[in-house]
């Protein structure tokens, strides 16, 4: 598991993940639909860090190598869930493990400040 760097993002938007269904359509028009587990997966988590020093931006990136792009799965810090409800909070927590989706989008605006953009995915391993 990888460290991901203790910054608060500017913003934060979560989608939560989907269901495993399938729907069956017949020649004739009628169907089923077939639900294959019980749990949501794919979930997704962008976060928005705004005019950060470039080495809170490197430290991100380095958090991104470290856990070999979405290979290895991350330890989010407190920092990211600041201001969100806690009962909403420990349900992102508890049910997702979390991992870079892609690679963080990086803007630099003045020099020795830059906005970088991540996007994690929730998955559940077994």
């Amino acid at each position: 598991m990888t460290s991901f760097p203790a910054i608060r993002p500017i913003s934060r938007s979560v989608t939560q993940g989907q269901y495993a269904v399938k729907r069956f359509t017949s020649i004739s028009g009628t169907g089923s639909t077939r639900i294959y587990g019980s749990q949501p997966f794919g979930a997704k988590l962008t976060l928005e860090f705004g005019n950060i020093s470039d080495e809170n931006t490197l430290l991100i990136v380095q958090a991104y190598e470290n856990a070999y792009g979405s290979k290895n799965s991350l330890s989010l810090p407190s920092e990211i869930w600041d201001g969100m409800d806690s009962q909403l909070r420990l349900k992102l927590e508890r049910d997702y493990l979390w991992r870079f989706f892609e690679q963080p989008q990086i803007t630099s605006g003045r020099p020795g400040r830059s906005s970088i953009s991540v996007t994690l995915e929730g998955q559940r391993d077994g």
